[in-house]
């Protein structure tokens, strides 16, 4: 099914409770995916981040959790960081 596809399915549903139901099985998706990108980072790791100012943050992992992973930075101090976000440092 192409994203066009779905977009159109979307658009489609007539009843809020069946939008409820695709919500709430993209929401689980988007859960699963969130964890899956987590688990492939360990504590140790050197990452870097996009800021929301444009410039790259770099620092080490010293925390993994579902949703975000801390990072600890030499100059901007310590991160909360969404995993889809990092990326490893070569």
């Amino acid at each position: 099914m192409t994203k066009s596809e779905v977009v159109d399915y979307c658009w489609s549903i007539k009843e809020t409770s069946e939008v409820r139901e695709f919500w709430d099985i993209l929401k689980a998706r988007h859960k699963e995916l969130q964890a899956r990108i987590a688990r492939s980072f360990s504590i140790g790791d050197k990452v870097e981040f996009d800021s929301k100012y444009g410039y790259v943050i770099d620092g080490v992992i010293t925390k993994v959790n579902t949703k975000t992973i801390h990072v600890d930075t030499e100059d901007d101090g310590k991160w909360k960081v969404g995993s889809s976000l990092l990326r490893l440092k070569s």
